[in-house]
Formats: C-alpha cells, structure tokens, sequence
C-alpha cells in the first residue's frame, strides 16, 4: 500500500498474511515533505519546455532505483521550471528525462525533511534538423507527422537521444534535437490531404486501412545536422511499382501480402517510418504499389505456407517489374487445450529434428514459435520440409506431450490439437526445530538445462504442514525462507534457513516431503542483538562459517531485539548486519562459537567511526567530493567491502565499523577532468570505539591501461574487469568498443585482469602498472 499527504513525504508499506474477517490497525507517521525546485535551460541558458524531471533515491547496494513508481517520483517540466514536492529525506539523484536532449552532469542531494533546493538542470541539445513542410498548393501541412530515418534510430526509443518523430505547427515548420554526430539522416513526411476525410461509419480496423490507403507520403535523403533547413512538400507526383510474386519453381502464388519501406543506407530500414503493407490476391501474383514518393525503396513479401524471401530494393520511379520470390514450406495449424479439452492461450514452439531425432542446433530456420489463443488456436508458417517437434507451453500446466510429425514443402497440418498435462501437488512437513514466525515454501522449477524456472509458494501452519499446489509435472529445489519486515523496509522480504531439497513433481500427483529436525552436531544460537546497552530490533543477520566454513545462514532479529538461529556447529563465524534505514550501513564483524544445544550469546554491533581527510599529493585539500561508490574500506577477517556512509566537502565517514586494519579500495575517483586512487597509507588501524577517529589519507593521480581484445567475437559484447588481487572481487570494468577498452585512475603496482560477458569469464592476467606511464596489453 502508499499513501501520500499534501506537503508531507510519501510512504510506503505493506500487510502479509492477512486472513477474512479480522480488523488491522496501522498507524501511519508522516514527516513533513523535501522539496526539490529549480529551472531547465538548454546550453545556450533557453528554457527547455517539455520532458520530465526524475528523482531517485540510492538503495542499500548503492545503485539508484525509483523510491515510489506509482506516486510522485516523476515531475513534468512546465514553462521551464520543475517542482518536485512530498519527496521522503535521504540521499537522492535528479534527472532529466526528455528526448532530444542529454545531461551533462549527475546531480545528487542529500534532502532533509522539511527544506527546498533550489537546483538548476542544464542540458545539452546537441545539433538540430530544422525544415518546413507544405502541400503541392502551398498551404502549410498543419499537424502532419515526419519522422526519422537511419541507422542510429534504435536509440528513438531511449528516453535520451534524437527525438524519432515530430509534428509541424501552423507555420508549416517541423525541428529534430538532440542530434551529437554530423551523420546523414533521411526524413519522410506523411499525412492525409486536406480534402481527405475517412466515412464516419467505418469500424476501427477499416479505418486504418482506410488512412493507410489514403495518406500522402514524401521523403528527403542526405540530410545533416545542423545543416540548412529542408523544404518538404506533398502532393507532388509520385511513382508507381508494379511486380510479380512467385514460388522457387516459378509458379505465380496468387494470396500475399506485400511490405514497402524507405530504404535509407546499406542497411535495411525497419522502423517503419513510411512504412506501406498491402494485401493482395491475384491469380498470375501481379501487384501495384502507388503513392511512394520518390527515392529507393525495400520490397517484401509474405504468403502462407511460404518462407520469407530476399527483400528487393527498387528506385521510385521505375518502370521495371520486380520480383520476389518465397520458398515454398510447410504450415502446421492447430490449437492448445487443457486437461479437460477446453482451448486456452499457449505458448507455442517447433523444433526441427535431425537424423538421428536430436533437435538441430538453433537458427531461424530451425526454431519457430507463436502463442496460441482460444478463439484462433495457432499458426506455425514457412517450416522447412522434415521432422518437426512441436509442444506447447502455460505457466501453471508446464509442456504438453510433444507432437512429432514429418512435413514435405507444400503441406498443410490441420487440426493439430496440443493437450497440456494436468498440473500435480506438492505436500509436505517442517519439525518443529526449524519454525518460526511467518515461514513459506518455494518450489523452483529446475529447466533441463540446470537454469532455474518459474516459482511457486506456499505458507508454513503453525503445526509446521505445508503444501503448493498446480505445479507443472517435472523436478524442483525445495527451500524453507522467513519472511520477514526489516526495519525501515515497508515490504516483506525472505531469509534463508539453508533448508533444500529436490524432488519430482508427476503430473496429477502429490509429492511428499518431509524437513528433518536439525543435525546432531549443530547447534541453536538464541540472544539479543545490541548496541551499546540498547537492543537493536528487526534487522536481518548473515552468519557464515569460517572455521570451519559453513553455508550461509540468515536470522532475524526481533522487536525485541532477540534473534534465534540454527548453525551447523560450533567454530569462527562472520556476522554481517544491513540497515535498511541507511544505504551504507553494513557492519561485519567476527565470532567465536562454542558448545552443544542451545547456546546463548548476545551480539554486540561494532559501533566504530572514522572520518577520512582527503589530502593531495604534494599538499592541499582534495578540491571536491568523493562519491561514496568511489572510496570503500577492505577489512581483514572476511569482512569484505565496507562503504562510508556519507562524504561531504569535510571527508568521508564511516560507522559501524569493527576494531581492526583495514586496507582502501577505491575505484577511479573523477574531478576536474583527472582520475584520482589512494596512494597512502596502505591500511587503517581502527580502534572500534564510538569516539570518532580522524585519518589523513592522500590521493594521487592514478594510473592509465590501455588494451585491446583479438577475439572478434569478444570485441562487442564483453567487458574488460580489474581487481586489485588474483582472487579479489571485480573492482571496475571497461566496454570494449571497436576491439579496445581503457582505463583510468587504477592503482600502481599489480592488479589482475580478466575478460566477462553474461556471468563467464576469461583468463586472469596480471598488469603491473607505475605512474606517469600508461600501460598497453592484449586480451
């Protein structure tokens, strides 16, 4: 649930296991709004009078995600100003969204409860394509649409970049922004004519058909940002295509559809932007296009029980007759049922077999796919002649039994009916050792693949029986979470107990587990959690084994500060701590763990404080900012990576943190145009006590590696990554563009190197780097 009060921040929180027919209280503490106010003007200081301003708040991970994205987390931009108002205190970024524009700089604040920042947005719009459009009798084409063509329109549809379309005003003018590159764009304008007015009884899809067949279309290639304006006019006089669609023996196919669209570089266009499609049926496959403005233009064709052919591409106007040409295939119709026999939606898939019945490696001419509805069924076209596997697919049955048939070029499969699987249960019991509050089962489906698939739940009873139902038949990883509502969370999250099992799932079948009670040699661990002499309530501890190591397991600290967990056994834990209420806060720190049984401890939470003054190399302040994402501290005994949790223009702080050393691990530190890194000291002796302790650290410019990838295939879709130890964690990464990537401000001496793409990764390889000389090395 959210709720939102007139000059107050909004809230979010949320109800588990709500049961019919009680009464739930909640008290609801507003605190008053943050507000967030300020002008957008472009680079030349002019009011920018359209997009949307965006404020964002940092999670605990330090990423940015919408704090609320159904209330007031966008705010549009009106006669250039914005105003966002009931925005919640804590660490924010404001952006803009808008097409046709870019902002240069990030902005992040800290907003305070009750106060308004004044902060201008300056943005940049890059080039522009201006231009006028008119009809054939001079009248200005009022509210007619034109559009961009060219290689770069993928990015039309990111909220930052060119805008892909725009509309002329009364004056008969139309503009492009946001243009960074000096490449050559087409534009096609297009619209009904003045005297055009579609009959007012046509049903929708006549209606488009009607505008498609009636509207006006004119095109201008070669155009430049930047450049001077371009003069469009329609209802001058177009050309005509005529042509013929035949199969590969020759033979004329008399029902097709064909689609024209301009054609603008090497490439094929495929926005669609002047896009024309029209049916045709014709017993000699003749057909005629009019209407296209001149200029080249991409043919193509599609018919049933066709493959797709070779697009043509044909120059307006002409007098040739084009040709295209469809294979002949195979089609395969039919629909999905369930169970019972009633039709339902499906998912749809093909494989083509090999000799031996193995599915063929994937391309598309050996994958195919649709969805079935209940009404139609499905259509499976332009299938190669050969042995076909066909299954259909829904969330809650799972596969039907595949359909397996031989098609020859030609053919028609009618009436293929694909039956699903009726769906089967899952029952089962958890001893009493392990309950605890809220509890739930999750059934994971495990693909053949070893992936992981879709995820059904279930509630634990009090008496520890649980069961999920509509499974779809097949094997699953069974696992016992806590659902719990950390503090400063206003939704449920889940805790692992590190109970797992698989199992199998038959269809129309129950399937019974049973969690045991906890091994002989663990152990329970009860007690409180606290701070000082206060106990410190709802939050969510890890526990990992170090000696000897142990799964990960995770507890929950209760409202009254006591928490209960099951450990393998006795032995040297780490314990890590996140506060939700802080999107830095994590305290980890080291325990001893003795005896059998029930053991009671109480957690002590390490309440250190360090403040780092950033000093230059060779004397002076460090002259900005440090971003907390930039700076972290590495801390001994497997406690990992720590974040401050602010920085100011006074240094950066941290807390929570354990007595111990500590060693900075800081990623490329930006300001004025350079990349700074920690040159000394090399670690931090940390007293662990609540007065705060002050350190001088001193940042120095950091270090520039070069490379380049020889793997063709690795050169676009991988990434270059560092770290500062060969079993270290990945400190930063690099795109690798046009086979090349770089760094700058890496640390001197030795770090590893490694290529990544989509969780694997390459060989490491050390680098050792000096400063003042960039380093080279080939992947």
């Amino acid at each position: 649930m959210r709720a939102k009060a007139e000059g107050y921040g909004n809230l979010r929180f949320d109800f588990s296991n709500l049961e019919a027919g009680t009464h739930t209280e909640q008290t609801l503490t507003f605190v008053e709004e943050a507000v967030v106010e300020g002008a957008v003007v472009d680079q030349l200081g002019q009011p920018v009078d359209r997009g949307q301003v965006r404020v964002t708040v940092a999670d605990e991970d330090g990423d940015y995600r919408i704090w609320d994205d159904s209330l007031n987390s966008t705010f549009d931009v009106v006669d250039g100003r914005y105003r966002a108002v009931q925005l919640p205190a804590g660490n924010a970024r404001v952006s803009f969204e808008g097409k046709g524009y870019t902002q240069p700089e990030t902005i992040e604040l800290e907003l305070r409860a009750g106060t308004t920042i004044e902060r201008t947005l300056r943005l940049h719009s890059g080039q522009s394509i201006r231009g006028t459009v008119h009809w054939a009798s001079g009248e200005p084409a009022v509210g007619v649409k034109v559009r961009l063509l060219g290689e770069t329109t993928p990015f039309f549809m990111e909220k930052e970049g060119p805008t892909g379309t725009a509309i002329v005003d009364a004056e008969g003018q139309f503009e492009f922004t946001g243009f960074e590159d000096h490449e050559e764009y087409g534009l096609i304008a297009e619209g009904l004519p003045p005297n055009k007015q579609p009959p007012a009884d046509l049903s929708r899809i006549k209606a488009r058909r009607w505008e498609r067949e009636n509207r006006v279309l004119t095109r201008a290639d070669g155009v430049r940002p930047g450049g001077l304006p371009v003069a469009l006019v329609l209802g001058l006089e177009t050309g005509q295509v005529q042509g013929r669609v035949l199969d590969d023996t020759g033979k004329p196919i008399d029902r097709f559809r064909i689609v024209a669209v301009p054609k603008l570089s090497d490439d094929l266009e495929e926005l669609g932007a002047g896009q024309q499609r029209h049916s045709f049926d014709d017993p000699d496959g003749r057909f005629v296009l009019q209407g296209l403005p001149t200029g080249p233009w991409v043919l193509r064709a599609s018919a049933a029980r066709h493959k797709d052919g070779e697009p043509v591409v044909i120059e307006v106007p002409t007098n040739d007759t084009a040709r295209l040409m469809l294979p002949r295939a195979a089609m395969i119709q039919g629909r999905v049922v369930d169970s019972k026999g009633n039709p339902v939606k499906a998912s749809v898939r093909a494989m083509l077999l090999d000799e031996h019945g193995q599915e063929m490696e994937w391309s598309r001419d050996t994958r195919k796919s649709t969805d079935a509805t209940e009404l139609l069924g499905f259509t499976l076209n332009g299938l190669d002649a050969g042995r076909w596997r066909v299954v259909a697919e829904r969330h809650i049955e799972g596969k039907s039994p595949p359909w397996e048939g031989t098609v020859v070029v030609g053919q028609q499969v009618d009436d293929l009916e694909l039956r699903l699987p009726s769906p089967g249960q899952l029952e089962g019991t958890l001893h009493r050792d392990w309950l605890q509050g809220d509890m739930q089962v999750e059934a994971r489906f495990l693909e053949s693949d070893g992936d992981y698939g879709s995820v059904f739940r279930g509630d634990v009873q009090n008496d520890g029986r649980f069961s999920v139902g509509e499974l779809p038949a097949g094997d699953y990883r069974v696992s016992v979470e806590r659902s719990v509502e950390p503090e400063g969370v206003s939704y449920s999250r889940q805790i692992s107990l590190n109970l797992e099992k698989e199992v199998r799932v038959d269809s129309n079948r129950t399937t019974n587990v049973h969690f045991e009670g906890r091994p002989a040699d663990s152990l329970v661990l009860v007690g409180r959690l606290l701070q000082g002499e206060e106990t410190v309530p709802k939050r969510i501890l890890e526990f990992r084994g170090l000696e000897p190591k142990r799964d990960q397991v995770q507890a929950f600290s209760e409202s009254d500060g006591q928490y209960r967990v099951v450990l393998e056994g006795p032995g040297t834990y780490t314990v890590r701590m996140r506060d939700h209420n802080n999107s830095s806060g994590s305290r980890t720190w080291r325990i001893e763990v003795q005896g059998r049984g029930e053991v009671r401890q109480d957690l002590l939470l390490p309440g250190g404080r360090l403040k780092l003054v950033t000093l230059l190399e060779g004397g002076g302040p460090f002259p900005g900012r440090i971003r907390t994402r930039s700076l972290q501290l590495v801390g001994g005994d497997g406690q990992g990576a720590i974040r401050p949790v602010r920085s100011t223009e006074e240094g950066v702080f941290f807390e929570g943190l354990a007595e111990g050393e500590y060693s900075l691990l800081s990623r490329a530190i930006p300001e004025g145009g350079q990349h700074y890194v920690v040159v000394s000291p090399e670690s931090i002796t940390v007293r662990g006590d609540e007065t705060e302790q002050v350190e001088s650290i001193v940042l120095g410019l950091g270090c520039v590696l070069e490379g380049t990838v020889s793997d063709a295939e690795a050169q676009d879709n991988w990434l270059a990554a560092y770290r500062q130890a060969e079993g270290g964690t990945v400190v930063d990464w690099a795109r690798i563009e046009d086979g090349r990537f770089r760094f700058e401000g890496l640390p001197a001496g030795e770090i590893w190197l490694d290529l990544r793409w989509q969780g694997g990764e390459g060989e490491r390889v050390p680098v050792i780097l000096t400063r003042g000389s960039p380093a080279h090395v080939e992947l």
